[in-house]
C-alpha cells in the first residue's frame, strides 16, 4: 500500500511540475524581450487570423478626408458608408493607398491587417489567398464577380499595392487626379488601369 501511495504522489508531483516548468521557461524568455519585441508578437499573432472581405462602399469624391488627408478620416468615411452584413464586428478599412508610407501593400505593417489570411469578396468568391497574392498583379476573382462592381473605383495605387502618386492630393480634393482600378479585370489593371477624375468613383473598403 505504502508502495501504491508513493508512486502515485510521484506521478501528481511531475504532473504538477510539467506546467510549472513551462510557466518558467515562458517567464524567463518574456523578462528577456523588452515591450517592442512582445508587442510584435502580439501583432504576429493577430496577422495570422482572417479571413479578410473586401467589398464596394459606394461612391465618393476624391475628398473622402473631408481635408483631413489621414487613414483615420478615410477609414471613418468608408465604415460610415455602405458596408455589408458580412463586416458585422469587424474592423474596417478603405482599401486606398493615402501616401508613400500608408499604401495598401504596408496595411499589414501598418493597421495589423492578418498578411497570411484568404481575401473573399463580398459575394463570397475567393479573390487571393494571401495580401502577398492580393498585390502580384492577378487575382482569381475580378471585383465585379466579388463585389457586383463592374465599373471604375479609386485605388491611388500602382499594381503592387504601392502608391501611385495619384491620389487626389491624399483624398483631399475634387480638382485632380486619383488612379482607378477597373471591375471587370483580373491583370494589373484591376489595381491600376488608368489615373480618373477625382469628382466623383466607386470605393473599396476591407473588413477583418
Amino acid at each position: 500500500m505504502i508502495r501504491v501511495h508513493a508512486r502515485n504522489a510521484q506521478k501528481f508531483l511531475v504532473r504538477a511540475l510539467i506546467p510549472l516548468t513551462v510557466l518558467s521557461v515562458a517567464l524567463l524568455f518574456l523578462t528577456g524581450c523588452s515591450d517592442d519585441d512582445i508587442n510584435s508578437l502580439v501583432i504576429e499573432s493577430e496577422g495570422s487570423s482572417g479571413p479578410i472581405y473586401i467589398f464596394n462602399s459606394g461612391y465618393m469624391s476624391g475628398n473622402i478626408t473631408g481635408g483631413a488627408a489621414t487613414r483615420a478620416a478615410l477609414d471613418s468615411s468608408v465604415a460610415s458608408a455602405t458596408v455589408p452584413a458580412v463586416c458585422s464586428g469587424k474592423k474596417v478599412r478603405a482599401f486606398l493607398s493615402l501616401n508613400s508610407v500608408d499604401s495598401i501593400a504596408a496595411m499589414p505593417a501598418n493597421l495589423g491587417v492578418p498578411a497570411n489570411a484568404p481575401i473573399y469578396g463580398e459575394l463570397g468568391p475567393l479573390v487571393a489567398n494571401n495580401w502577398g497574392d492580393l498585390l502580384d498583379g492577378t487575382i482569381l476573382a475580378s471585383m465585379a464577380t466579388a463585389t457586383g462592381l463592374g465599373t471604375y473605383y479609386f485605388t491611388g495605387s500602382n499594381e503592387d499595392g504601392s502608391e501611385s502618386g495619384a491620389t487626389c492630393s491624399n483624398w483631399t480634393s475634387t480638382g485632380t487626379t486619383g488612379t482607378i482600378g477597373r471591375g471587370d479585370l483580373t491583370g494589373t489593371g484591376w489595381m491600376n488601369n488608368s489615373a480618373g477624375s477625382c469628382s466623383n468613383q466607386l470605393v473599396l473598403g476591407i473588413c477583418y
